[in-house]
């Protein structure tokens, strides 16, 4: 599927000629990312979810080293196949903000194609996912059911205040570091950050998943095993679980902790080159100043953000 998402605009694609991206494929994403996984009798999908700036990559490393012991298993991260496509370094010199959509028809066709290896050859896998589309949803997480995998699902409910503050911190410091950064858009992440609940309706509805549970800040705040005999163990309410965490009101130390962060990336954003970047980011900014007002106590709130939700 390589139709804009939801709020980006449309750039002409940079698609590979079909034997390059087999030749890439076999040669070398494959051998990357199955070398340290073993065939398994009863394999294990596990899926973390959440929008972008949740911290997905990061609890995705503890749950791959924690399956290290069964043998190893495929680590399949949208982003991480970007680095595989050779006009990706080109389309970030010119145009960091787009570079990542240009190269999207062979990015994904090529997580596809992981994710097909992995179920066909019985392979743990660890999927880092923003589960921002029903239909694929039910595709992808039921094709590893289908195949015989035990599938678990872990959510990551994190504000969107603070996953777009850290988007925009992770892509400044790259920025700063390289010259040139992983742009998300604010409308992307809040478009992922809304599908996400009623995706884990389905989920749960249709009993897609083995395992769900939901973790927040003070750890886990929901789950869910299924039975046998099909049945849940408790009353279906991931999506009610995530939306709580997602709106409960900050204490004084969260909110502080949120202001020093906010200060840190407009600091970094007024020093960022370029026009484009400055505007894009500054944006940005107020976007996620405009989600945390609600959360935030009273005698914390930024007289300069704007009012309403995101």
């Amino acid at each position: 599927m390589t139709r804009p998402r939801d709020g980006e605009q449309r750039f002409a694609p940079a698609v590979l000629p079909e034997e390059r991206h087999r030749d890439l494929l076999i040669t070398t994403i494959l051998p990357t990312v199955t070398k340290k996984a073993t065939p398994q009798t009863s394999p294990v999908a596990v899926f973390v979810a959440g929008q972008p700036g949740v911290g997905k990559s990061t609890f995705a490393n503890l749950v791959h080293h924690a399956l290290a012991h069964r043998g190893g298993a495929v680590r399949i991260a949208g982003d991480d196949y970007k680095r595989a496509h050779p006009c990706y370094p080109a389309l970030l010199a010119v145009d960091d903000l787009s570079a990542g959509m240009r190269t999207r028809p062979d990015t994904r066709r090529w997580q596809a194609e992981v994710e097909d290896y992995t179920r066909r050859h019985r392979l743990d896998a660890v999927i880092e996912t923003a589960l921002a589309d029903p239909q694929e949803a039910r595709t992808t997480v039921g094709a590893y059911r289908h195949a015989g995998h035990r599938v678990e699902l872990a959510v990551l409910a994190v504000p969107q205040a603070l996953s777009g503050l850290a988007v925009l911190r992770r892509y400044l410091q790259q920025v700063r570091a390289t010259g040139t950064g992983r742009y998300v858009s604010a409308h992307h992440h809040d478009h992922c950050s809304r599908a996400l609940p009623e995706v884990l309706r389905i989920i749960e509805a249709e009993r897609l998943a083995n395992l769900v549970t939901v973790i927040g800040a003070n750890g886990v705040r929901y789950l869910n095993r299924l039975a046998p005999n099909g049945r849940w163990s408790r009353r279906p309410s991931a999506a009610q679980a995530v939306d709580a965490e997602r709106t409960r009101p900050w204490t004084v130390t969260e909110a502080d902790r949120f202001h020093d962060t906010a200060s840190r990336v407009r600091h970094m954003a007024r020093t960022t080159p370029g026009p484009a970047r400055r505007t894009a980011v500054a944006e940005d900014i107020r976007h996620s100043l405009r989600w945390a007002a609600p959360l935030l106590p009273r005698d914390r709130a930024d007289p300069a953000a704007p009012r309403g939700g995101g």
